[in-house]
């Protein structure tokens, strides 16, 4: 019977996986809810371990680049299993971090497994890599990430997968071209499946990126590159636009004015302030792929000198104080998550700067419950759709 060890923020569950190997697993979940089985709770992983490990030329790998973006149960387990390899993960969001550094400690594998955080390139070189399909990527994405990772990082790719993700689609396209050697697919439980790749010719990854050019407050037109899954990709969303409009409004025209963008996604928010109001910006997001994007941007709009970008969840990595903090938040988080990210950004407002976010309308009330304990949230502007609320420090 599994040992469970529980804490007040996450659920450690002993288990023995495919090859009698003990593995913690840390769930990373509030409630106390046991995580039963490998096979039964997270039948990819499972399937996929079985697969892989027995595959002749993993077997045969030294090192493995493992591509993904969850809490780390994949490469944890796998690394138990054959504990022999080199193992490397790569993600591309800050904010996945702790969860999978967990599992690494529990398992006291953070020595022998390195992680790191990688946008639109991964620069390691490893005998096998290994794909995640992740619930939220698009075909176009995942295809990308097949054509990057075979030329750049590995002669052998395993793309772990479900048919309910589209992974029947992506099939069909890498069967119509002649890069991609298909060496097998394998199916589990529930649809569950692993797909064994090879590359035939060289690749060439493509971004598909879309752009747009758009008109902004005060009559300033603002191109922008877009693409990889980014929200709104096809033009600024209509939250984004009524913000810009109410700041570049309710704001004079300085270049002493400092804006801090959080939650940039490819710019939207901070590179039309910048060129709405002479500003000085600093954008972040937590999306290694968005910071990829935005950087073009900036470059793109010869704002190298007035507008910077980073990686980081919230604003945990960002240092300073600004006159002006704006945001489009992730309404999709999990609460807690979503509280301490608005609360991150708010706190970098100066004494006497402003702090401004656009939310659903559907969700304006719930958002300003959950700050009330910390600070208020004025309405100041609202359509059908959204709200703009405020707070001045």
């Amino acid at each position: 019977m599994a040992k469970t060890v529980w804490s007040d923020e996450a659920v450690y569950v002993t288990k023995n996986v495919p090859g009698n190997t003990s593995v913690s697993l840390f769930t990373g979940l509030s409630r106390q809810v046991p995580l039963k089985d490998l096979k039964k709770e997270a039948p990819e992983a499972y399937h996929a371990v079985e697969a892989i490990s027995k595959d002749h030329s993993f077997k045969a790998a030294k090192s493995v680049l493992i591509r993904e973006n969850g809490s780390g149960l994949l490469p944890t387990v796998l690394a138990k299993v054959c504990s022999s390899k080199v193992f490397k993960i790569s993600v591309w969001t800050a904010d996945v971090l702790p969860a999978i550094q967990k599992n690494l400690e529990v398992n006291h594998l953070e020595r022998v497994v390195s992680l790191s955080i990688d946008g639109l390139d991964v620069g390691y070189r490893a005998n096998v890599a290994i794909l995640v399909h992740e619930n939220y990527q698009s075909c176009d994405t995942i295809l990308y990430e097949i054509s990057m990772l075979l030329q750049k990082c590995a002669d052998v790719l395993f793309v772990v997968s479900h048919k309910n993700k589209g992974i029947e689609t992506i099939l069909e396209k890498l069967k119509a071209t002649n890069e991609v050697q298909i060496d097998s697919v394998q199916q589990g439980m529930g649809g569950a499946r692993v797909i064994k790749l090879s590359k035939l010719g060289t690749l060439s990854p493509n971004l598909n990126l879309g752009s747009f050019s758009q008109f902004v407050a005060r009559g300033v037109k603002v191109a922008f590159d877009t693409g990889m899954s980014l929200f709104s990709s096809e033009h600024i969303d209509e939250g984004s636009r009524l913000l810009i409009k109410y700041v570049v409004g309710s704001t004079p025209k300085s270049s002493e004015l400092t804006i801090y963008d959080m939650g940039c996604g490819y710019g939207a928010l901070g590179i039309s302030l910048a060129k709405a109001l002479g500003a000085q910006v600093i954008m972040s997001d937590v999306n290694s792929r968005a910071v990829a994007v935005t950087e073009r941007n900036i470059k793109n709009q010869g704002l190298e000198k007035r507008a910077k970008v980073l990686l980081s969840d919230g604003a945990d990595g960002i240092t300073g104080e600004y006159d002006l903090v704006v945001s489009n938040p992730p309404l999709h988080i999990p609460k807690s998550n979503l509280v301490r990210v608005i609360r991150s950004g708010r706190n970098k407002a100066r004494k006497g700067g402003r702090f401004v976010i656009v939310v659903e309308d559907s969700r304006a009330s719930e958002i300003r419950e959950l700050l009330e304990p910390f600070f208020y949230l004025k309405v100041v502007k609202k359509t059908k759709n959204h709200v703009i609320l405020e707070n001045k420090k």
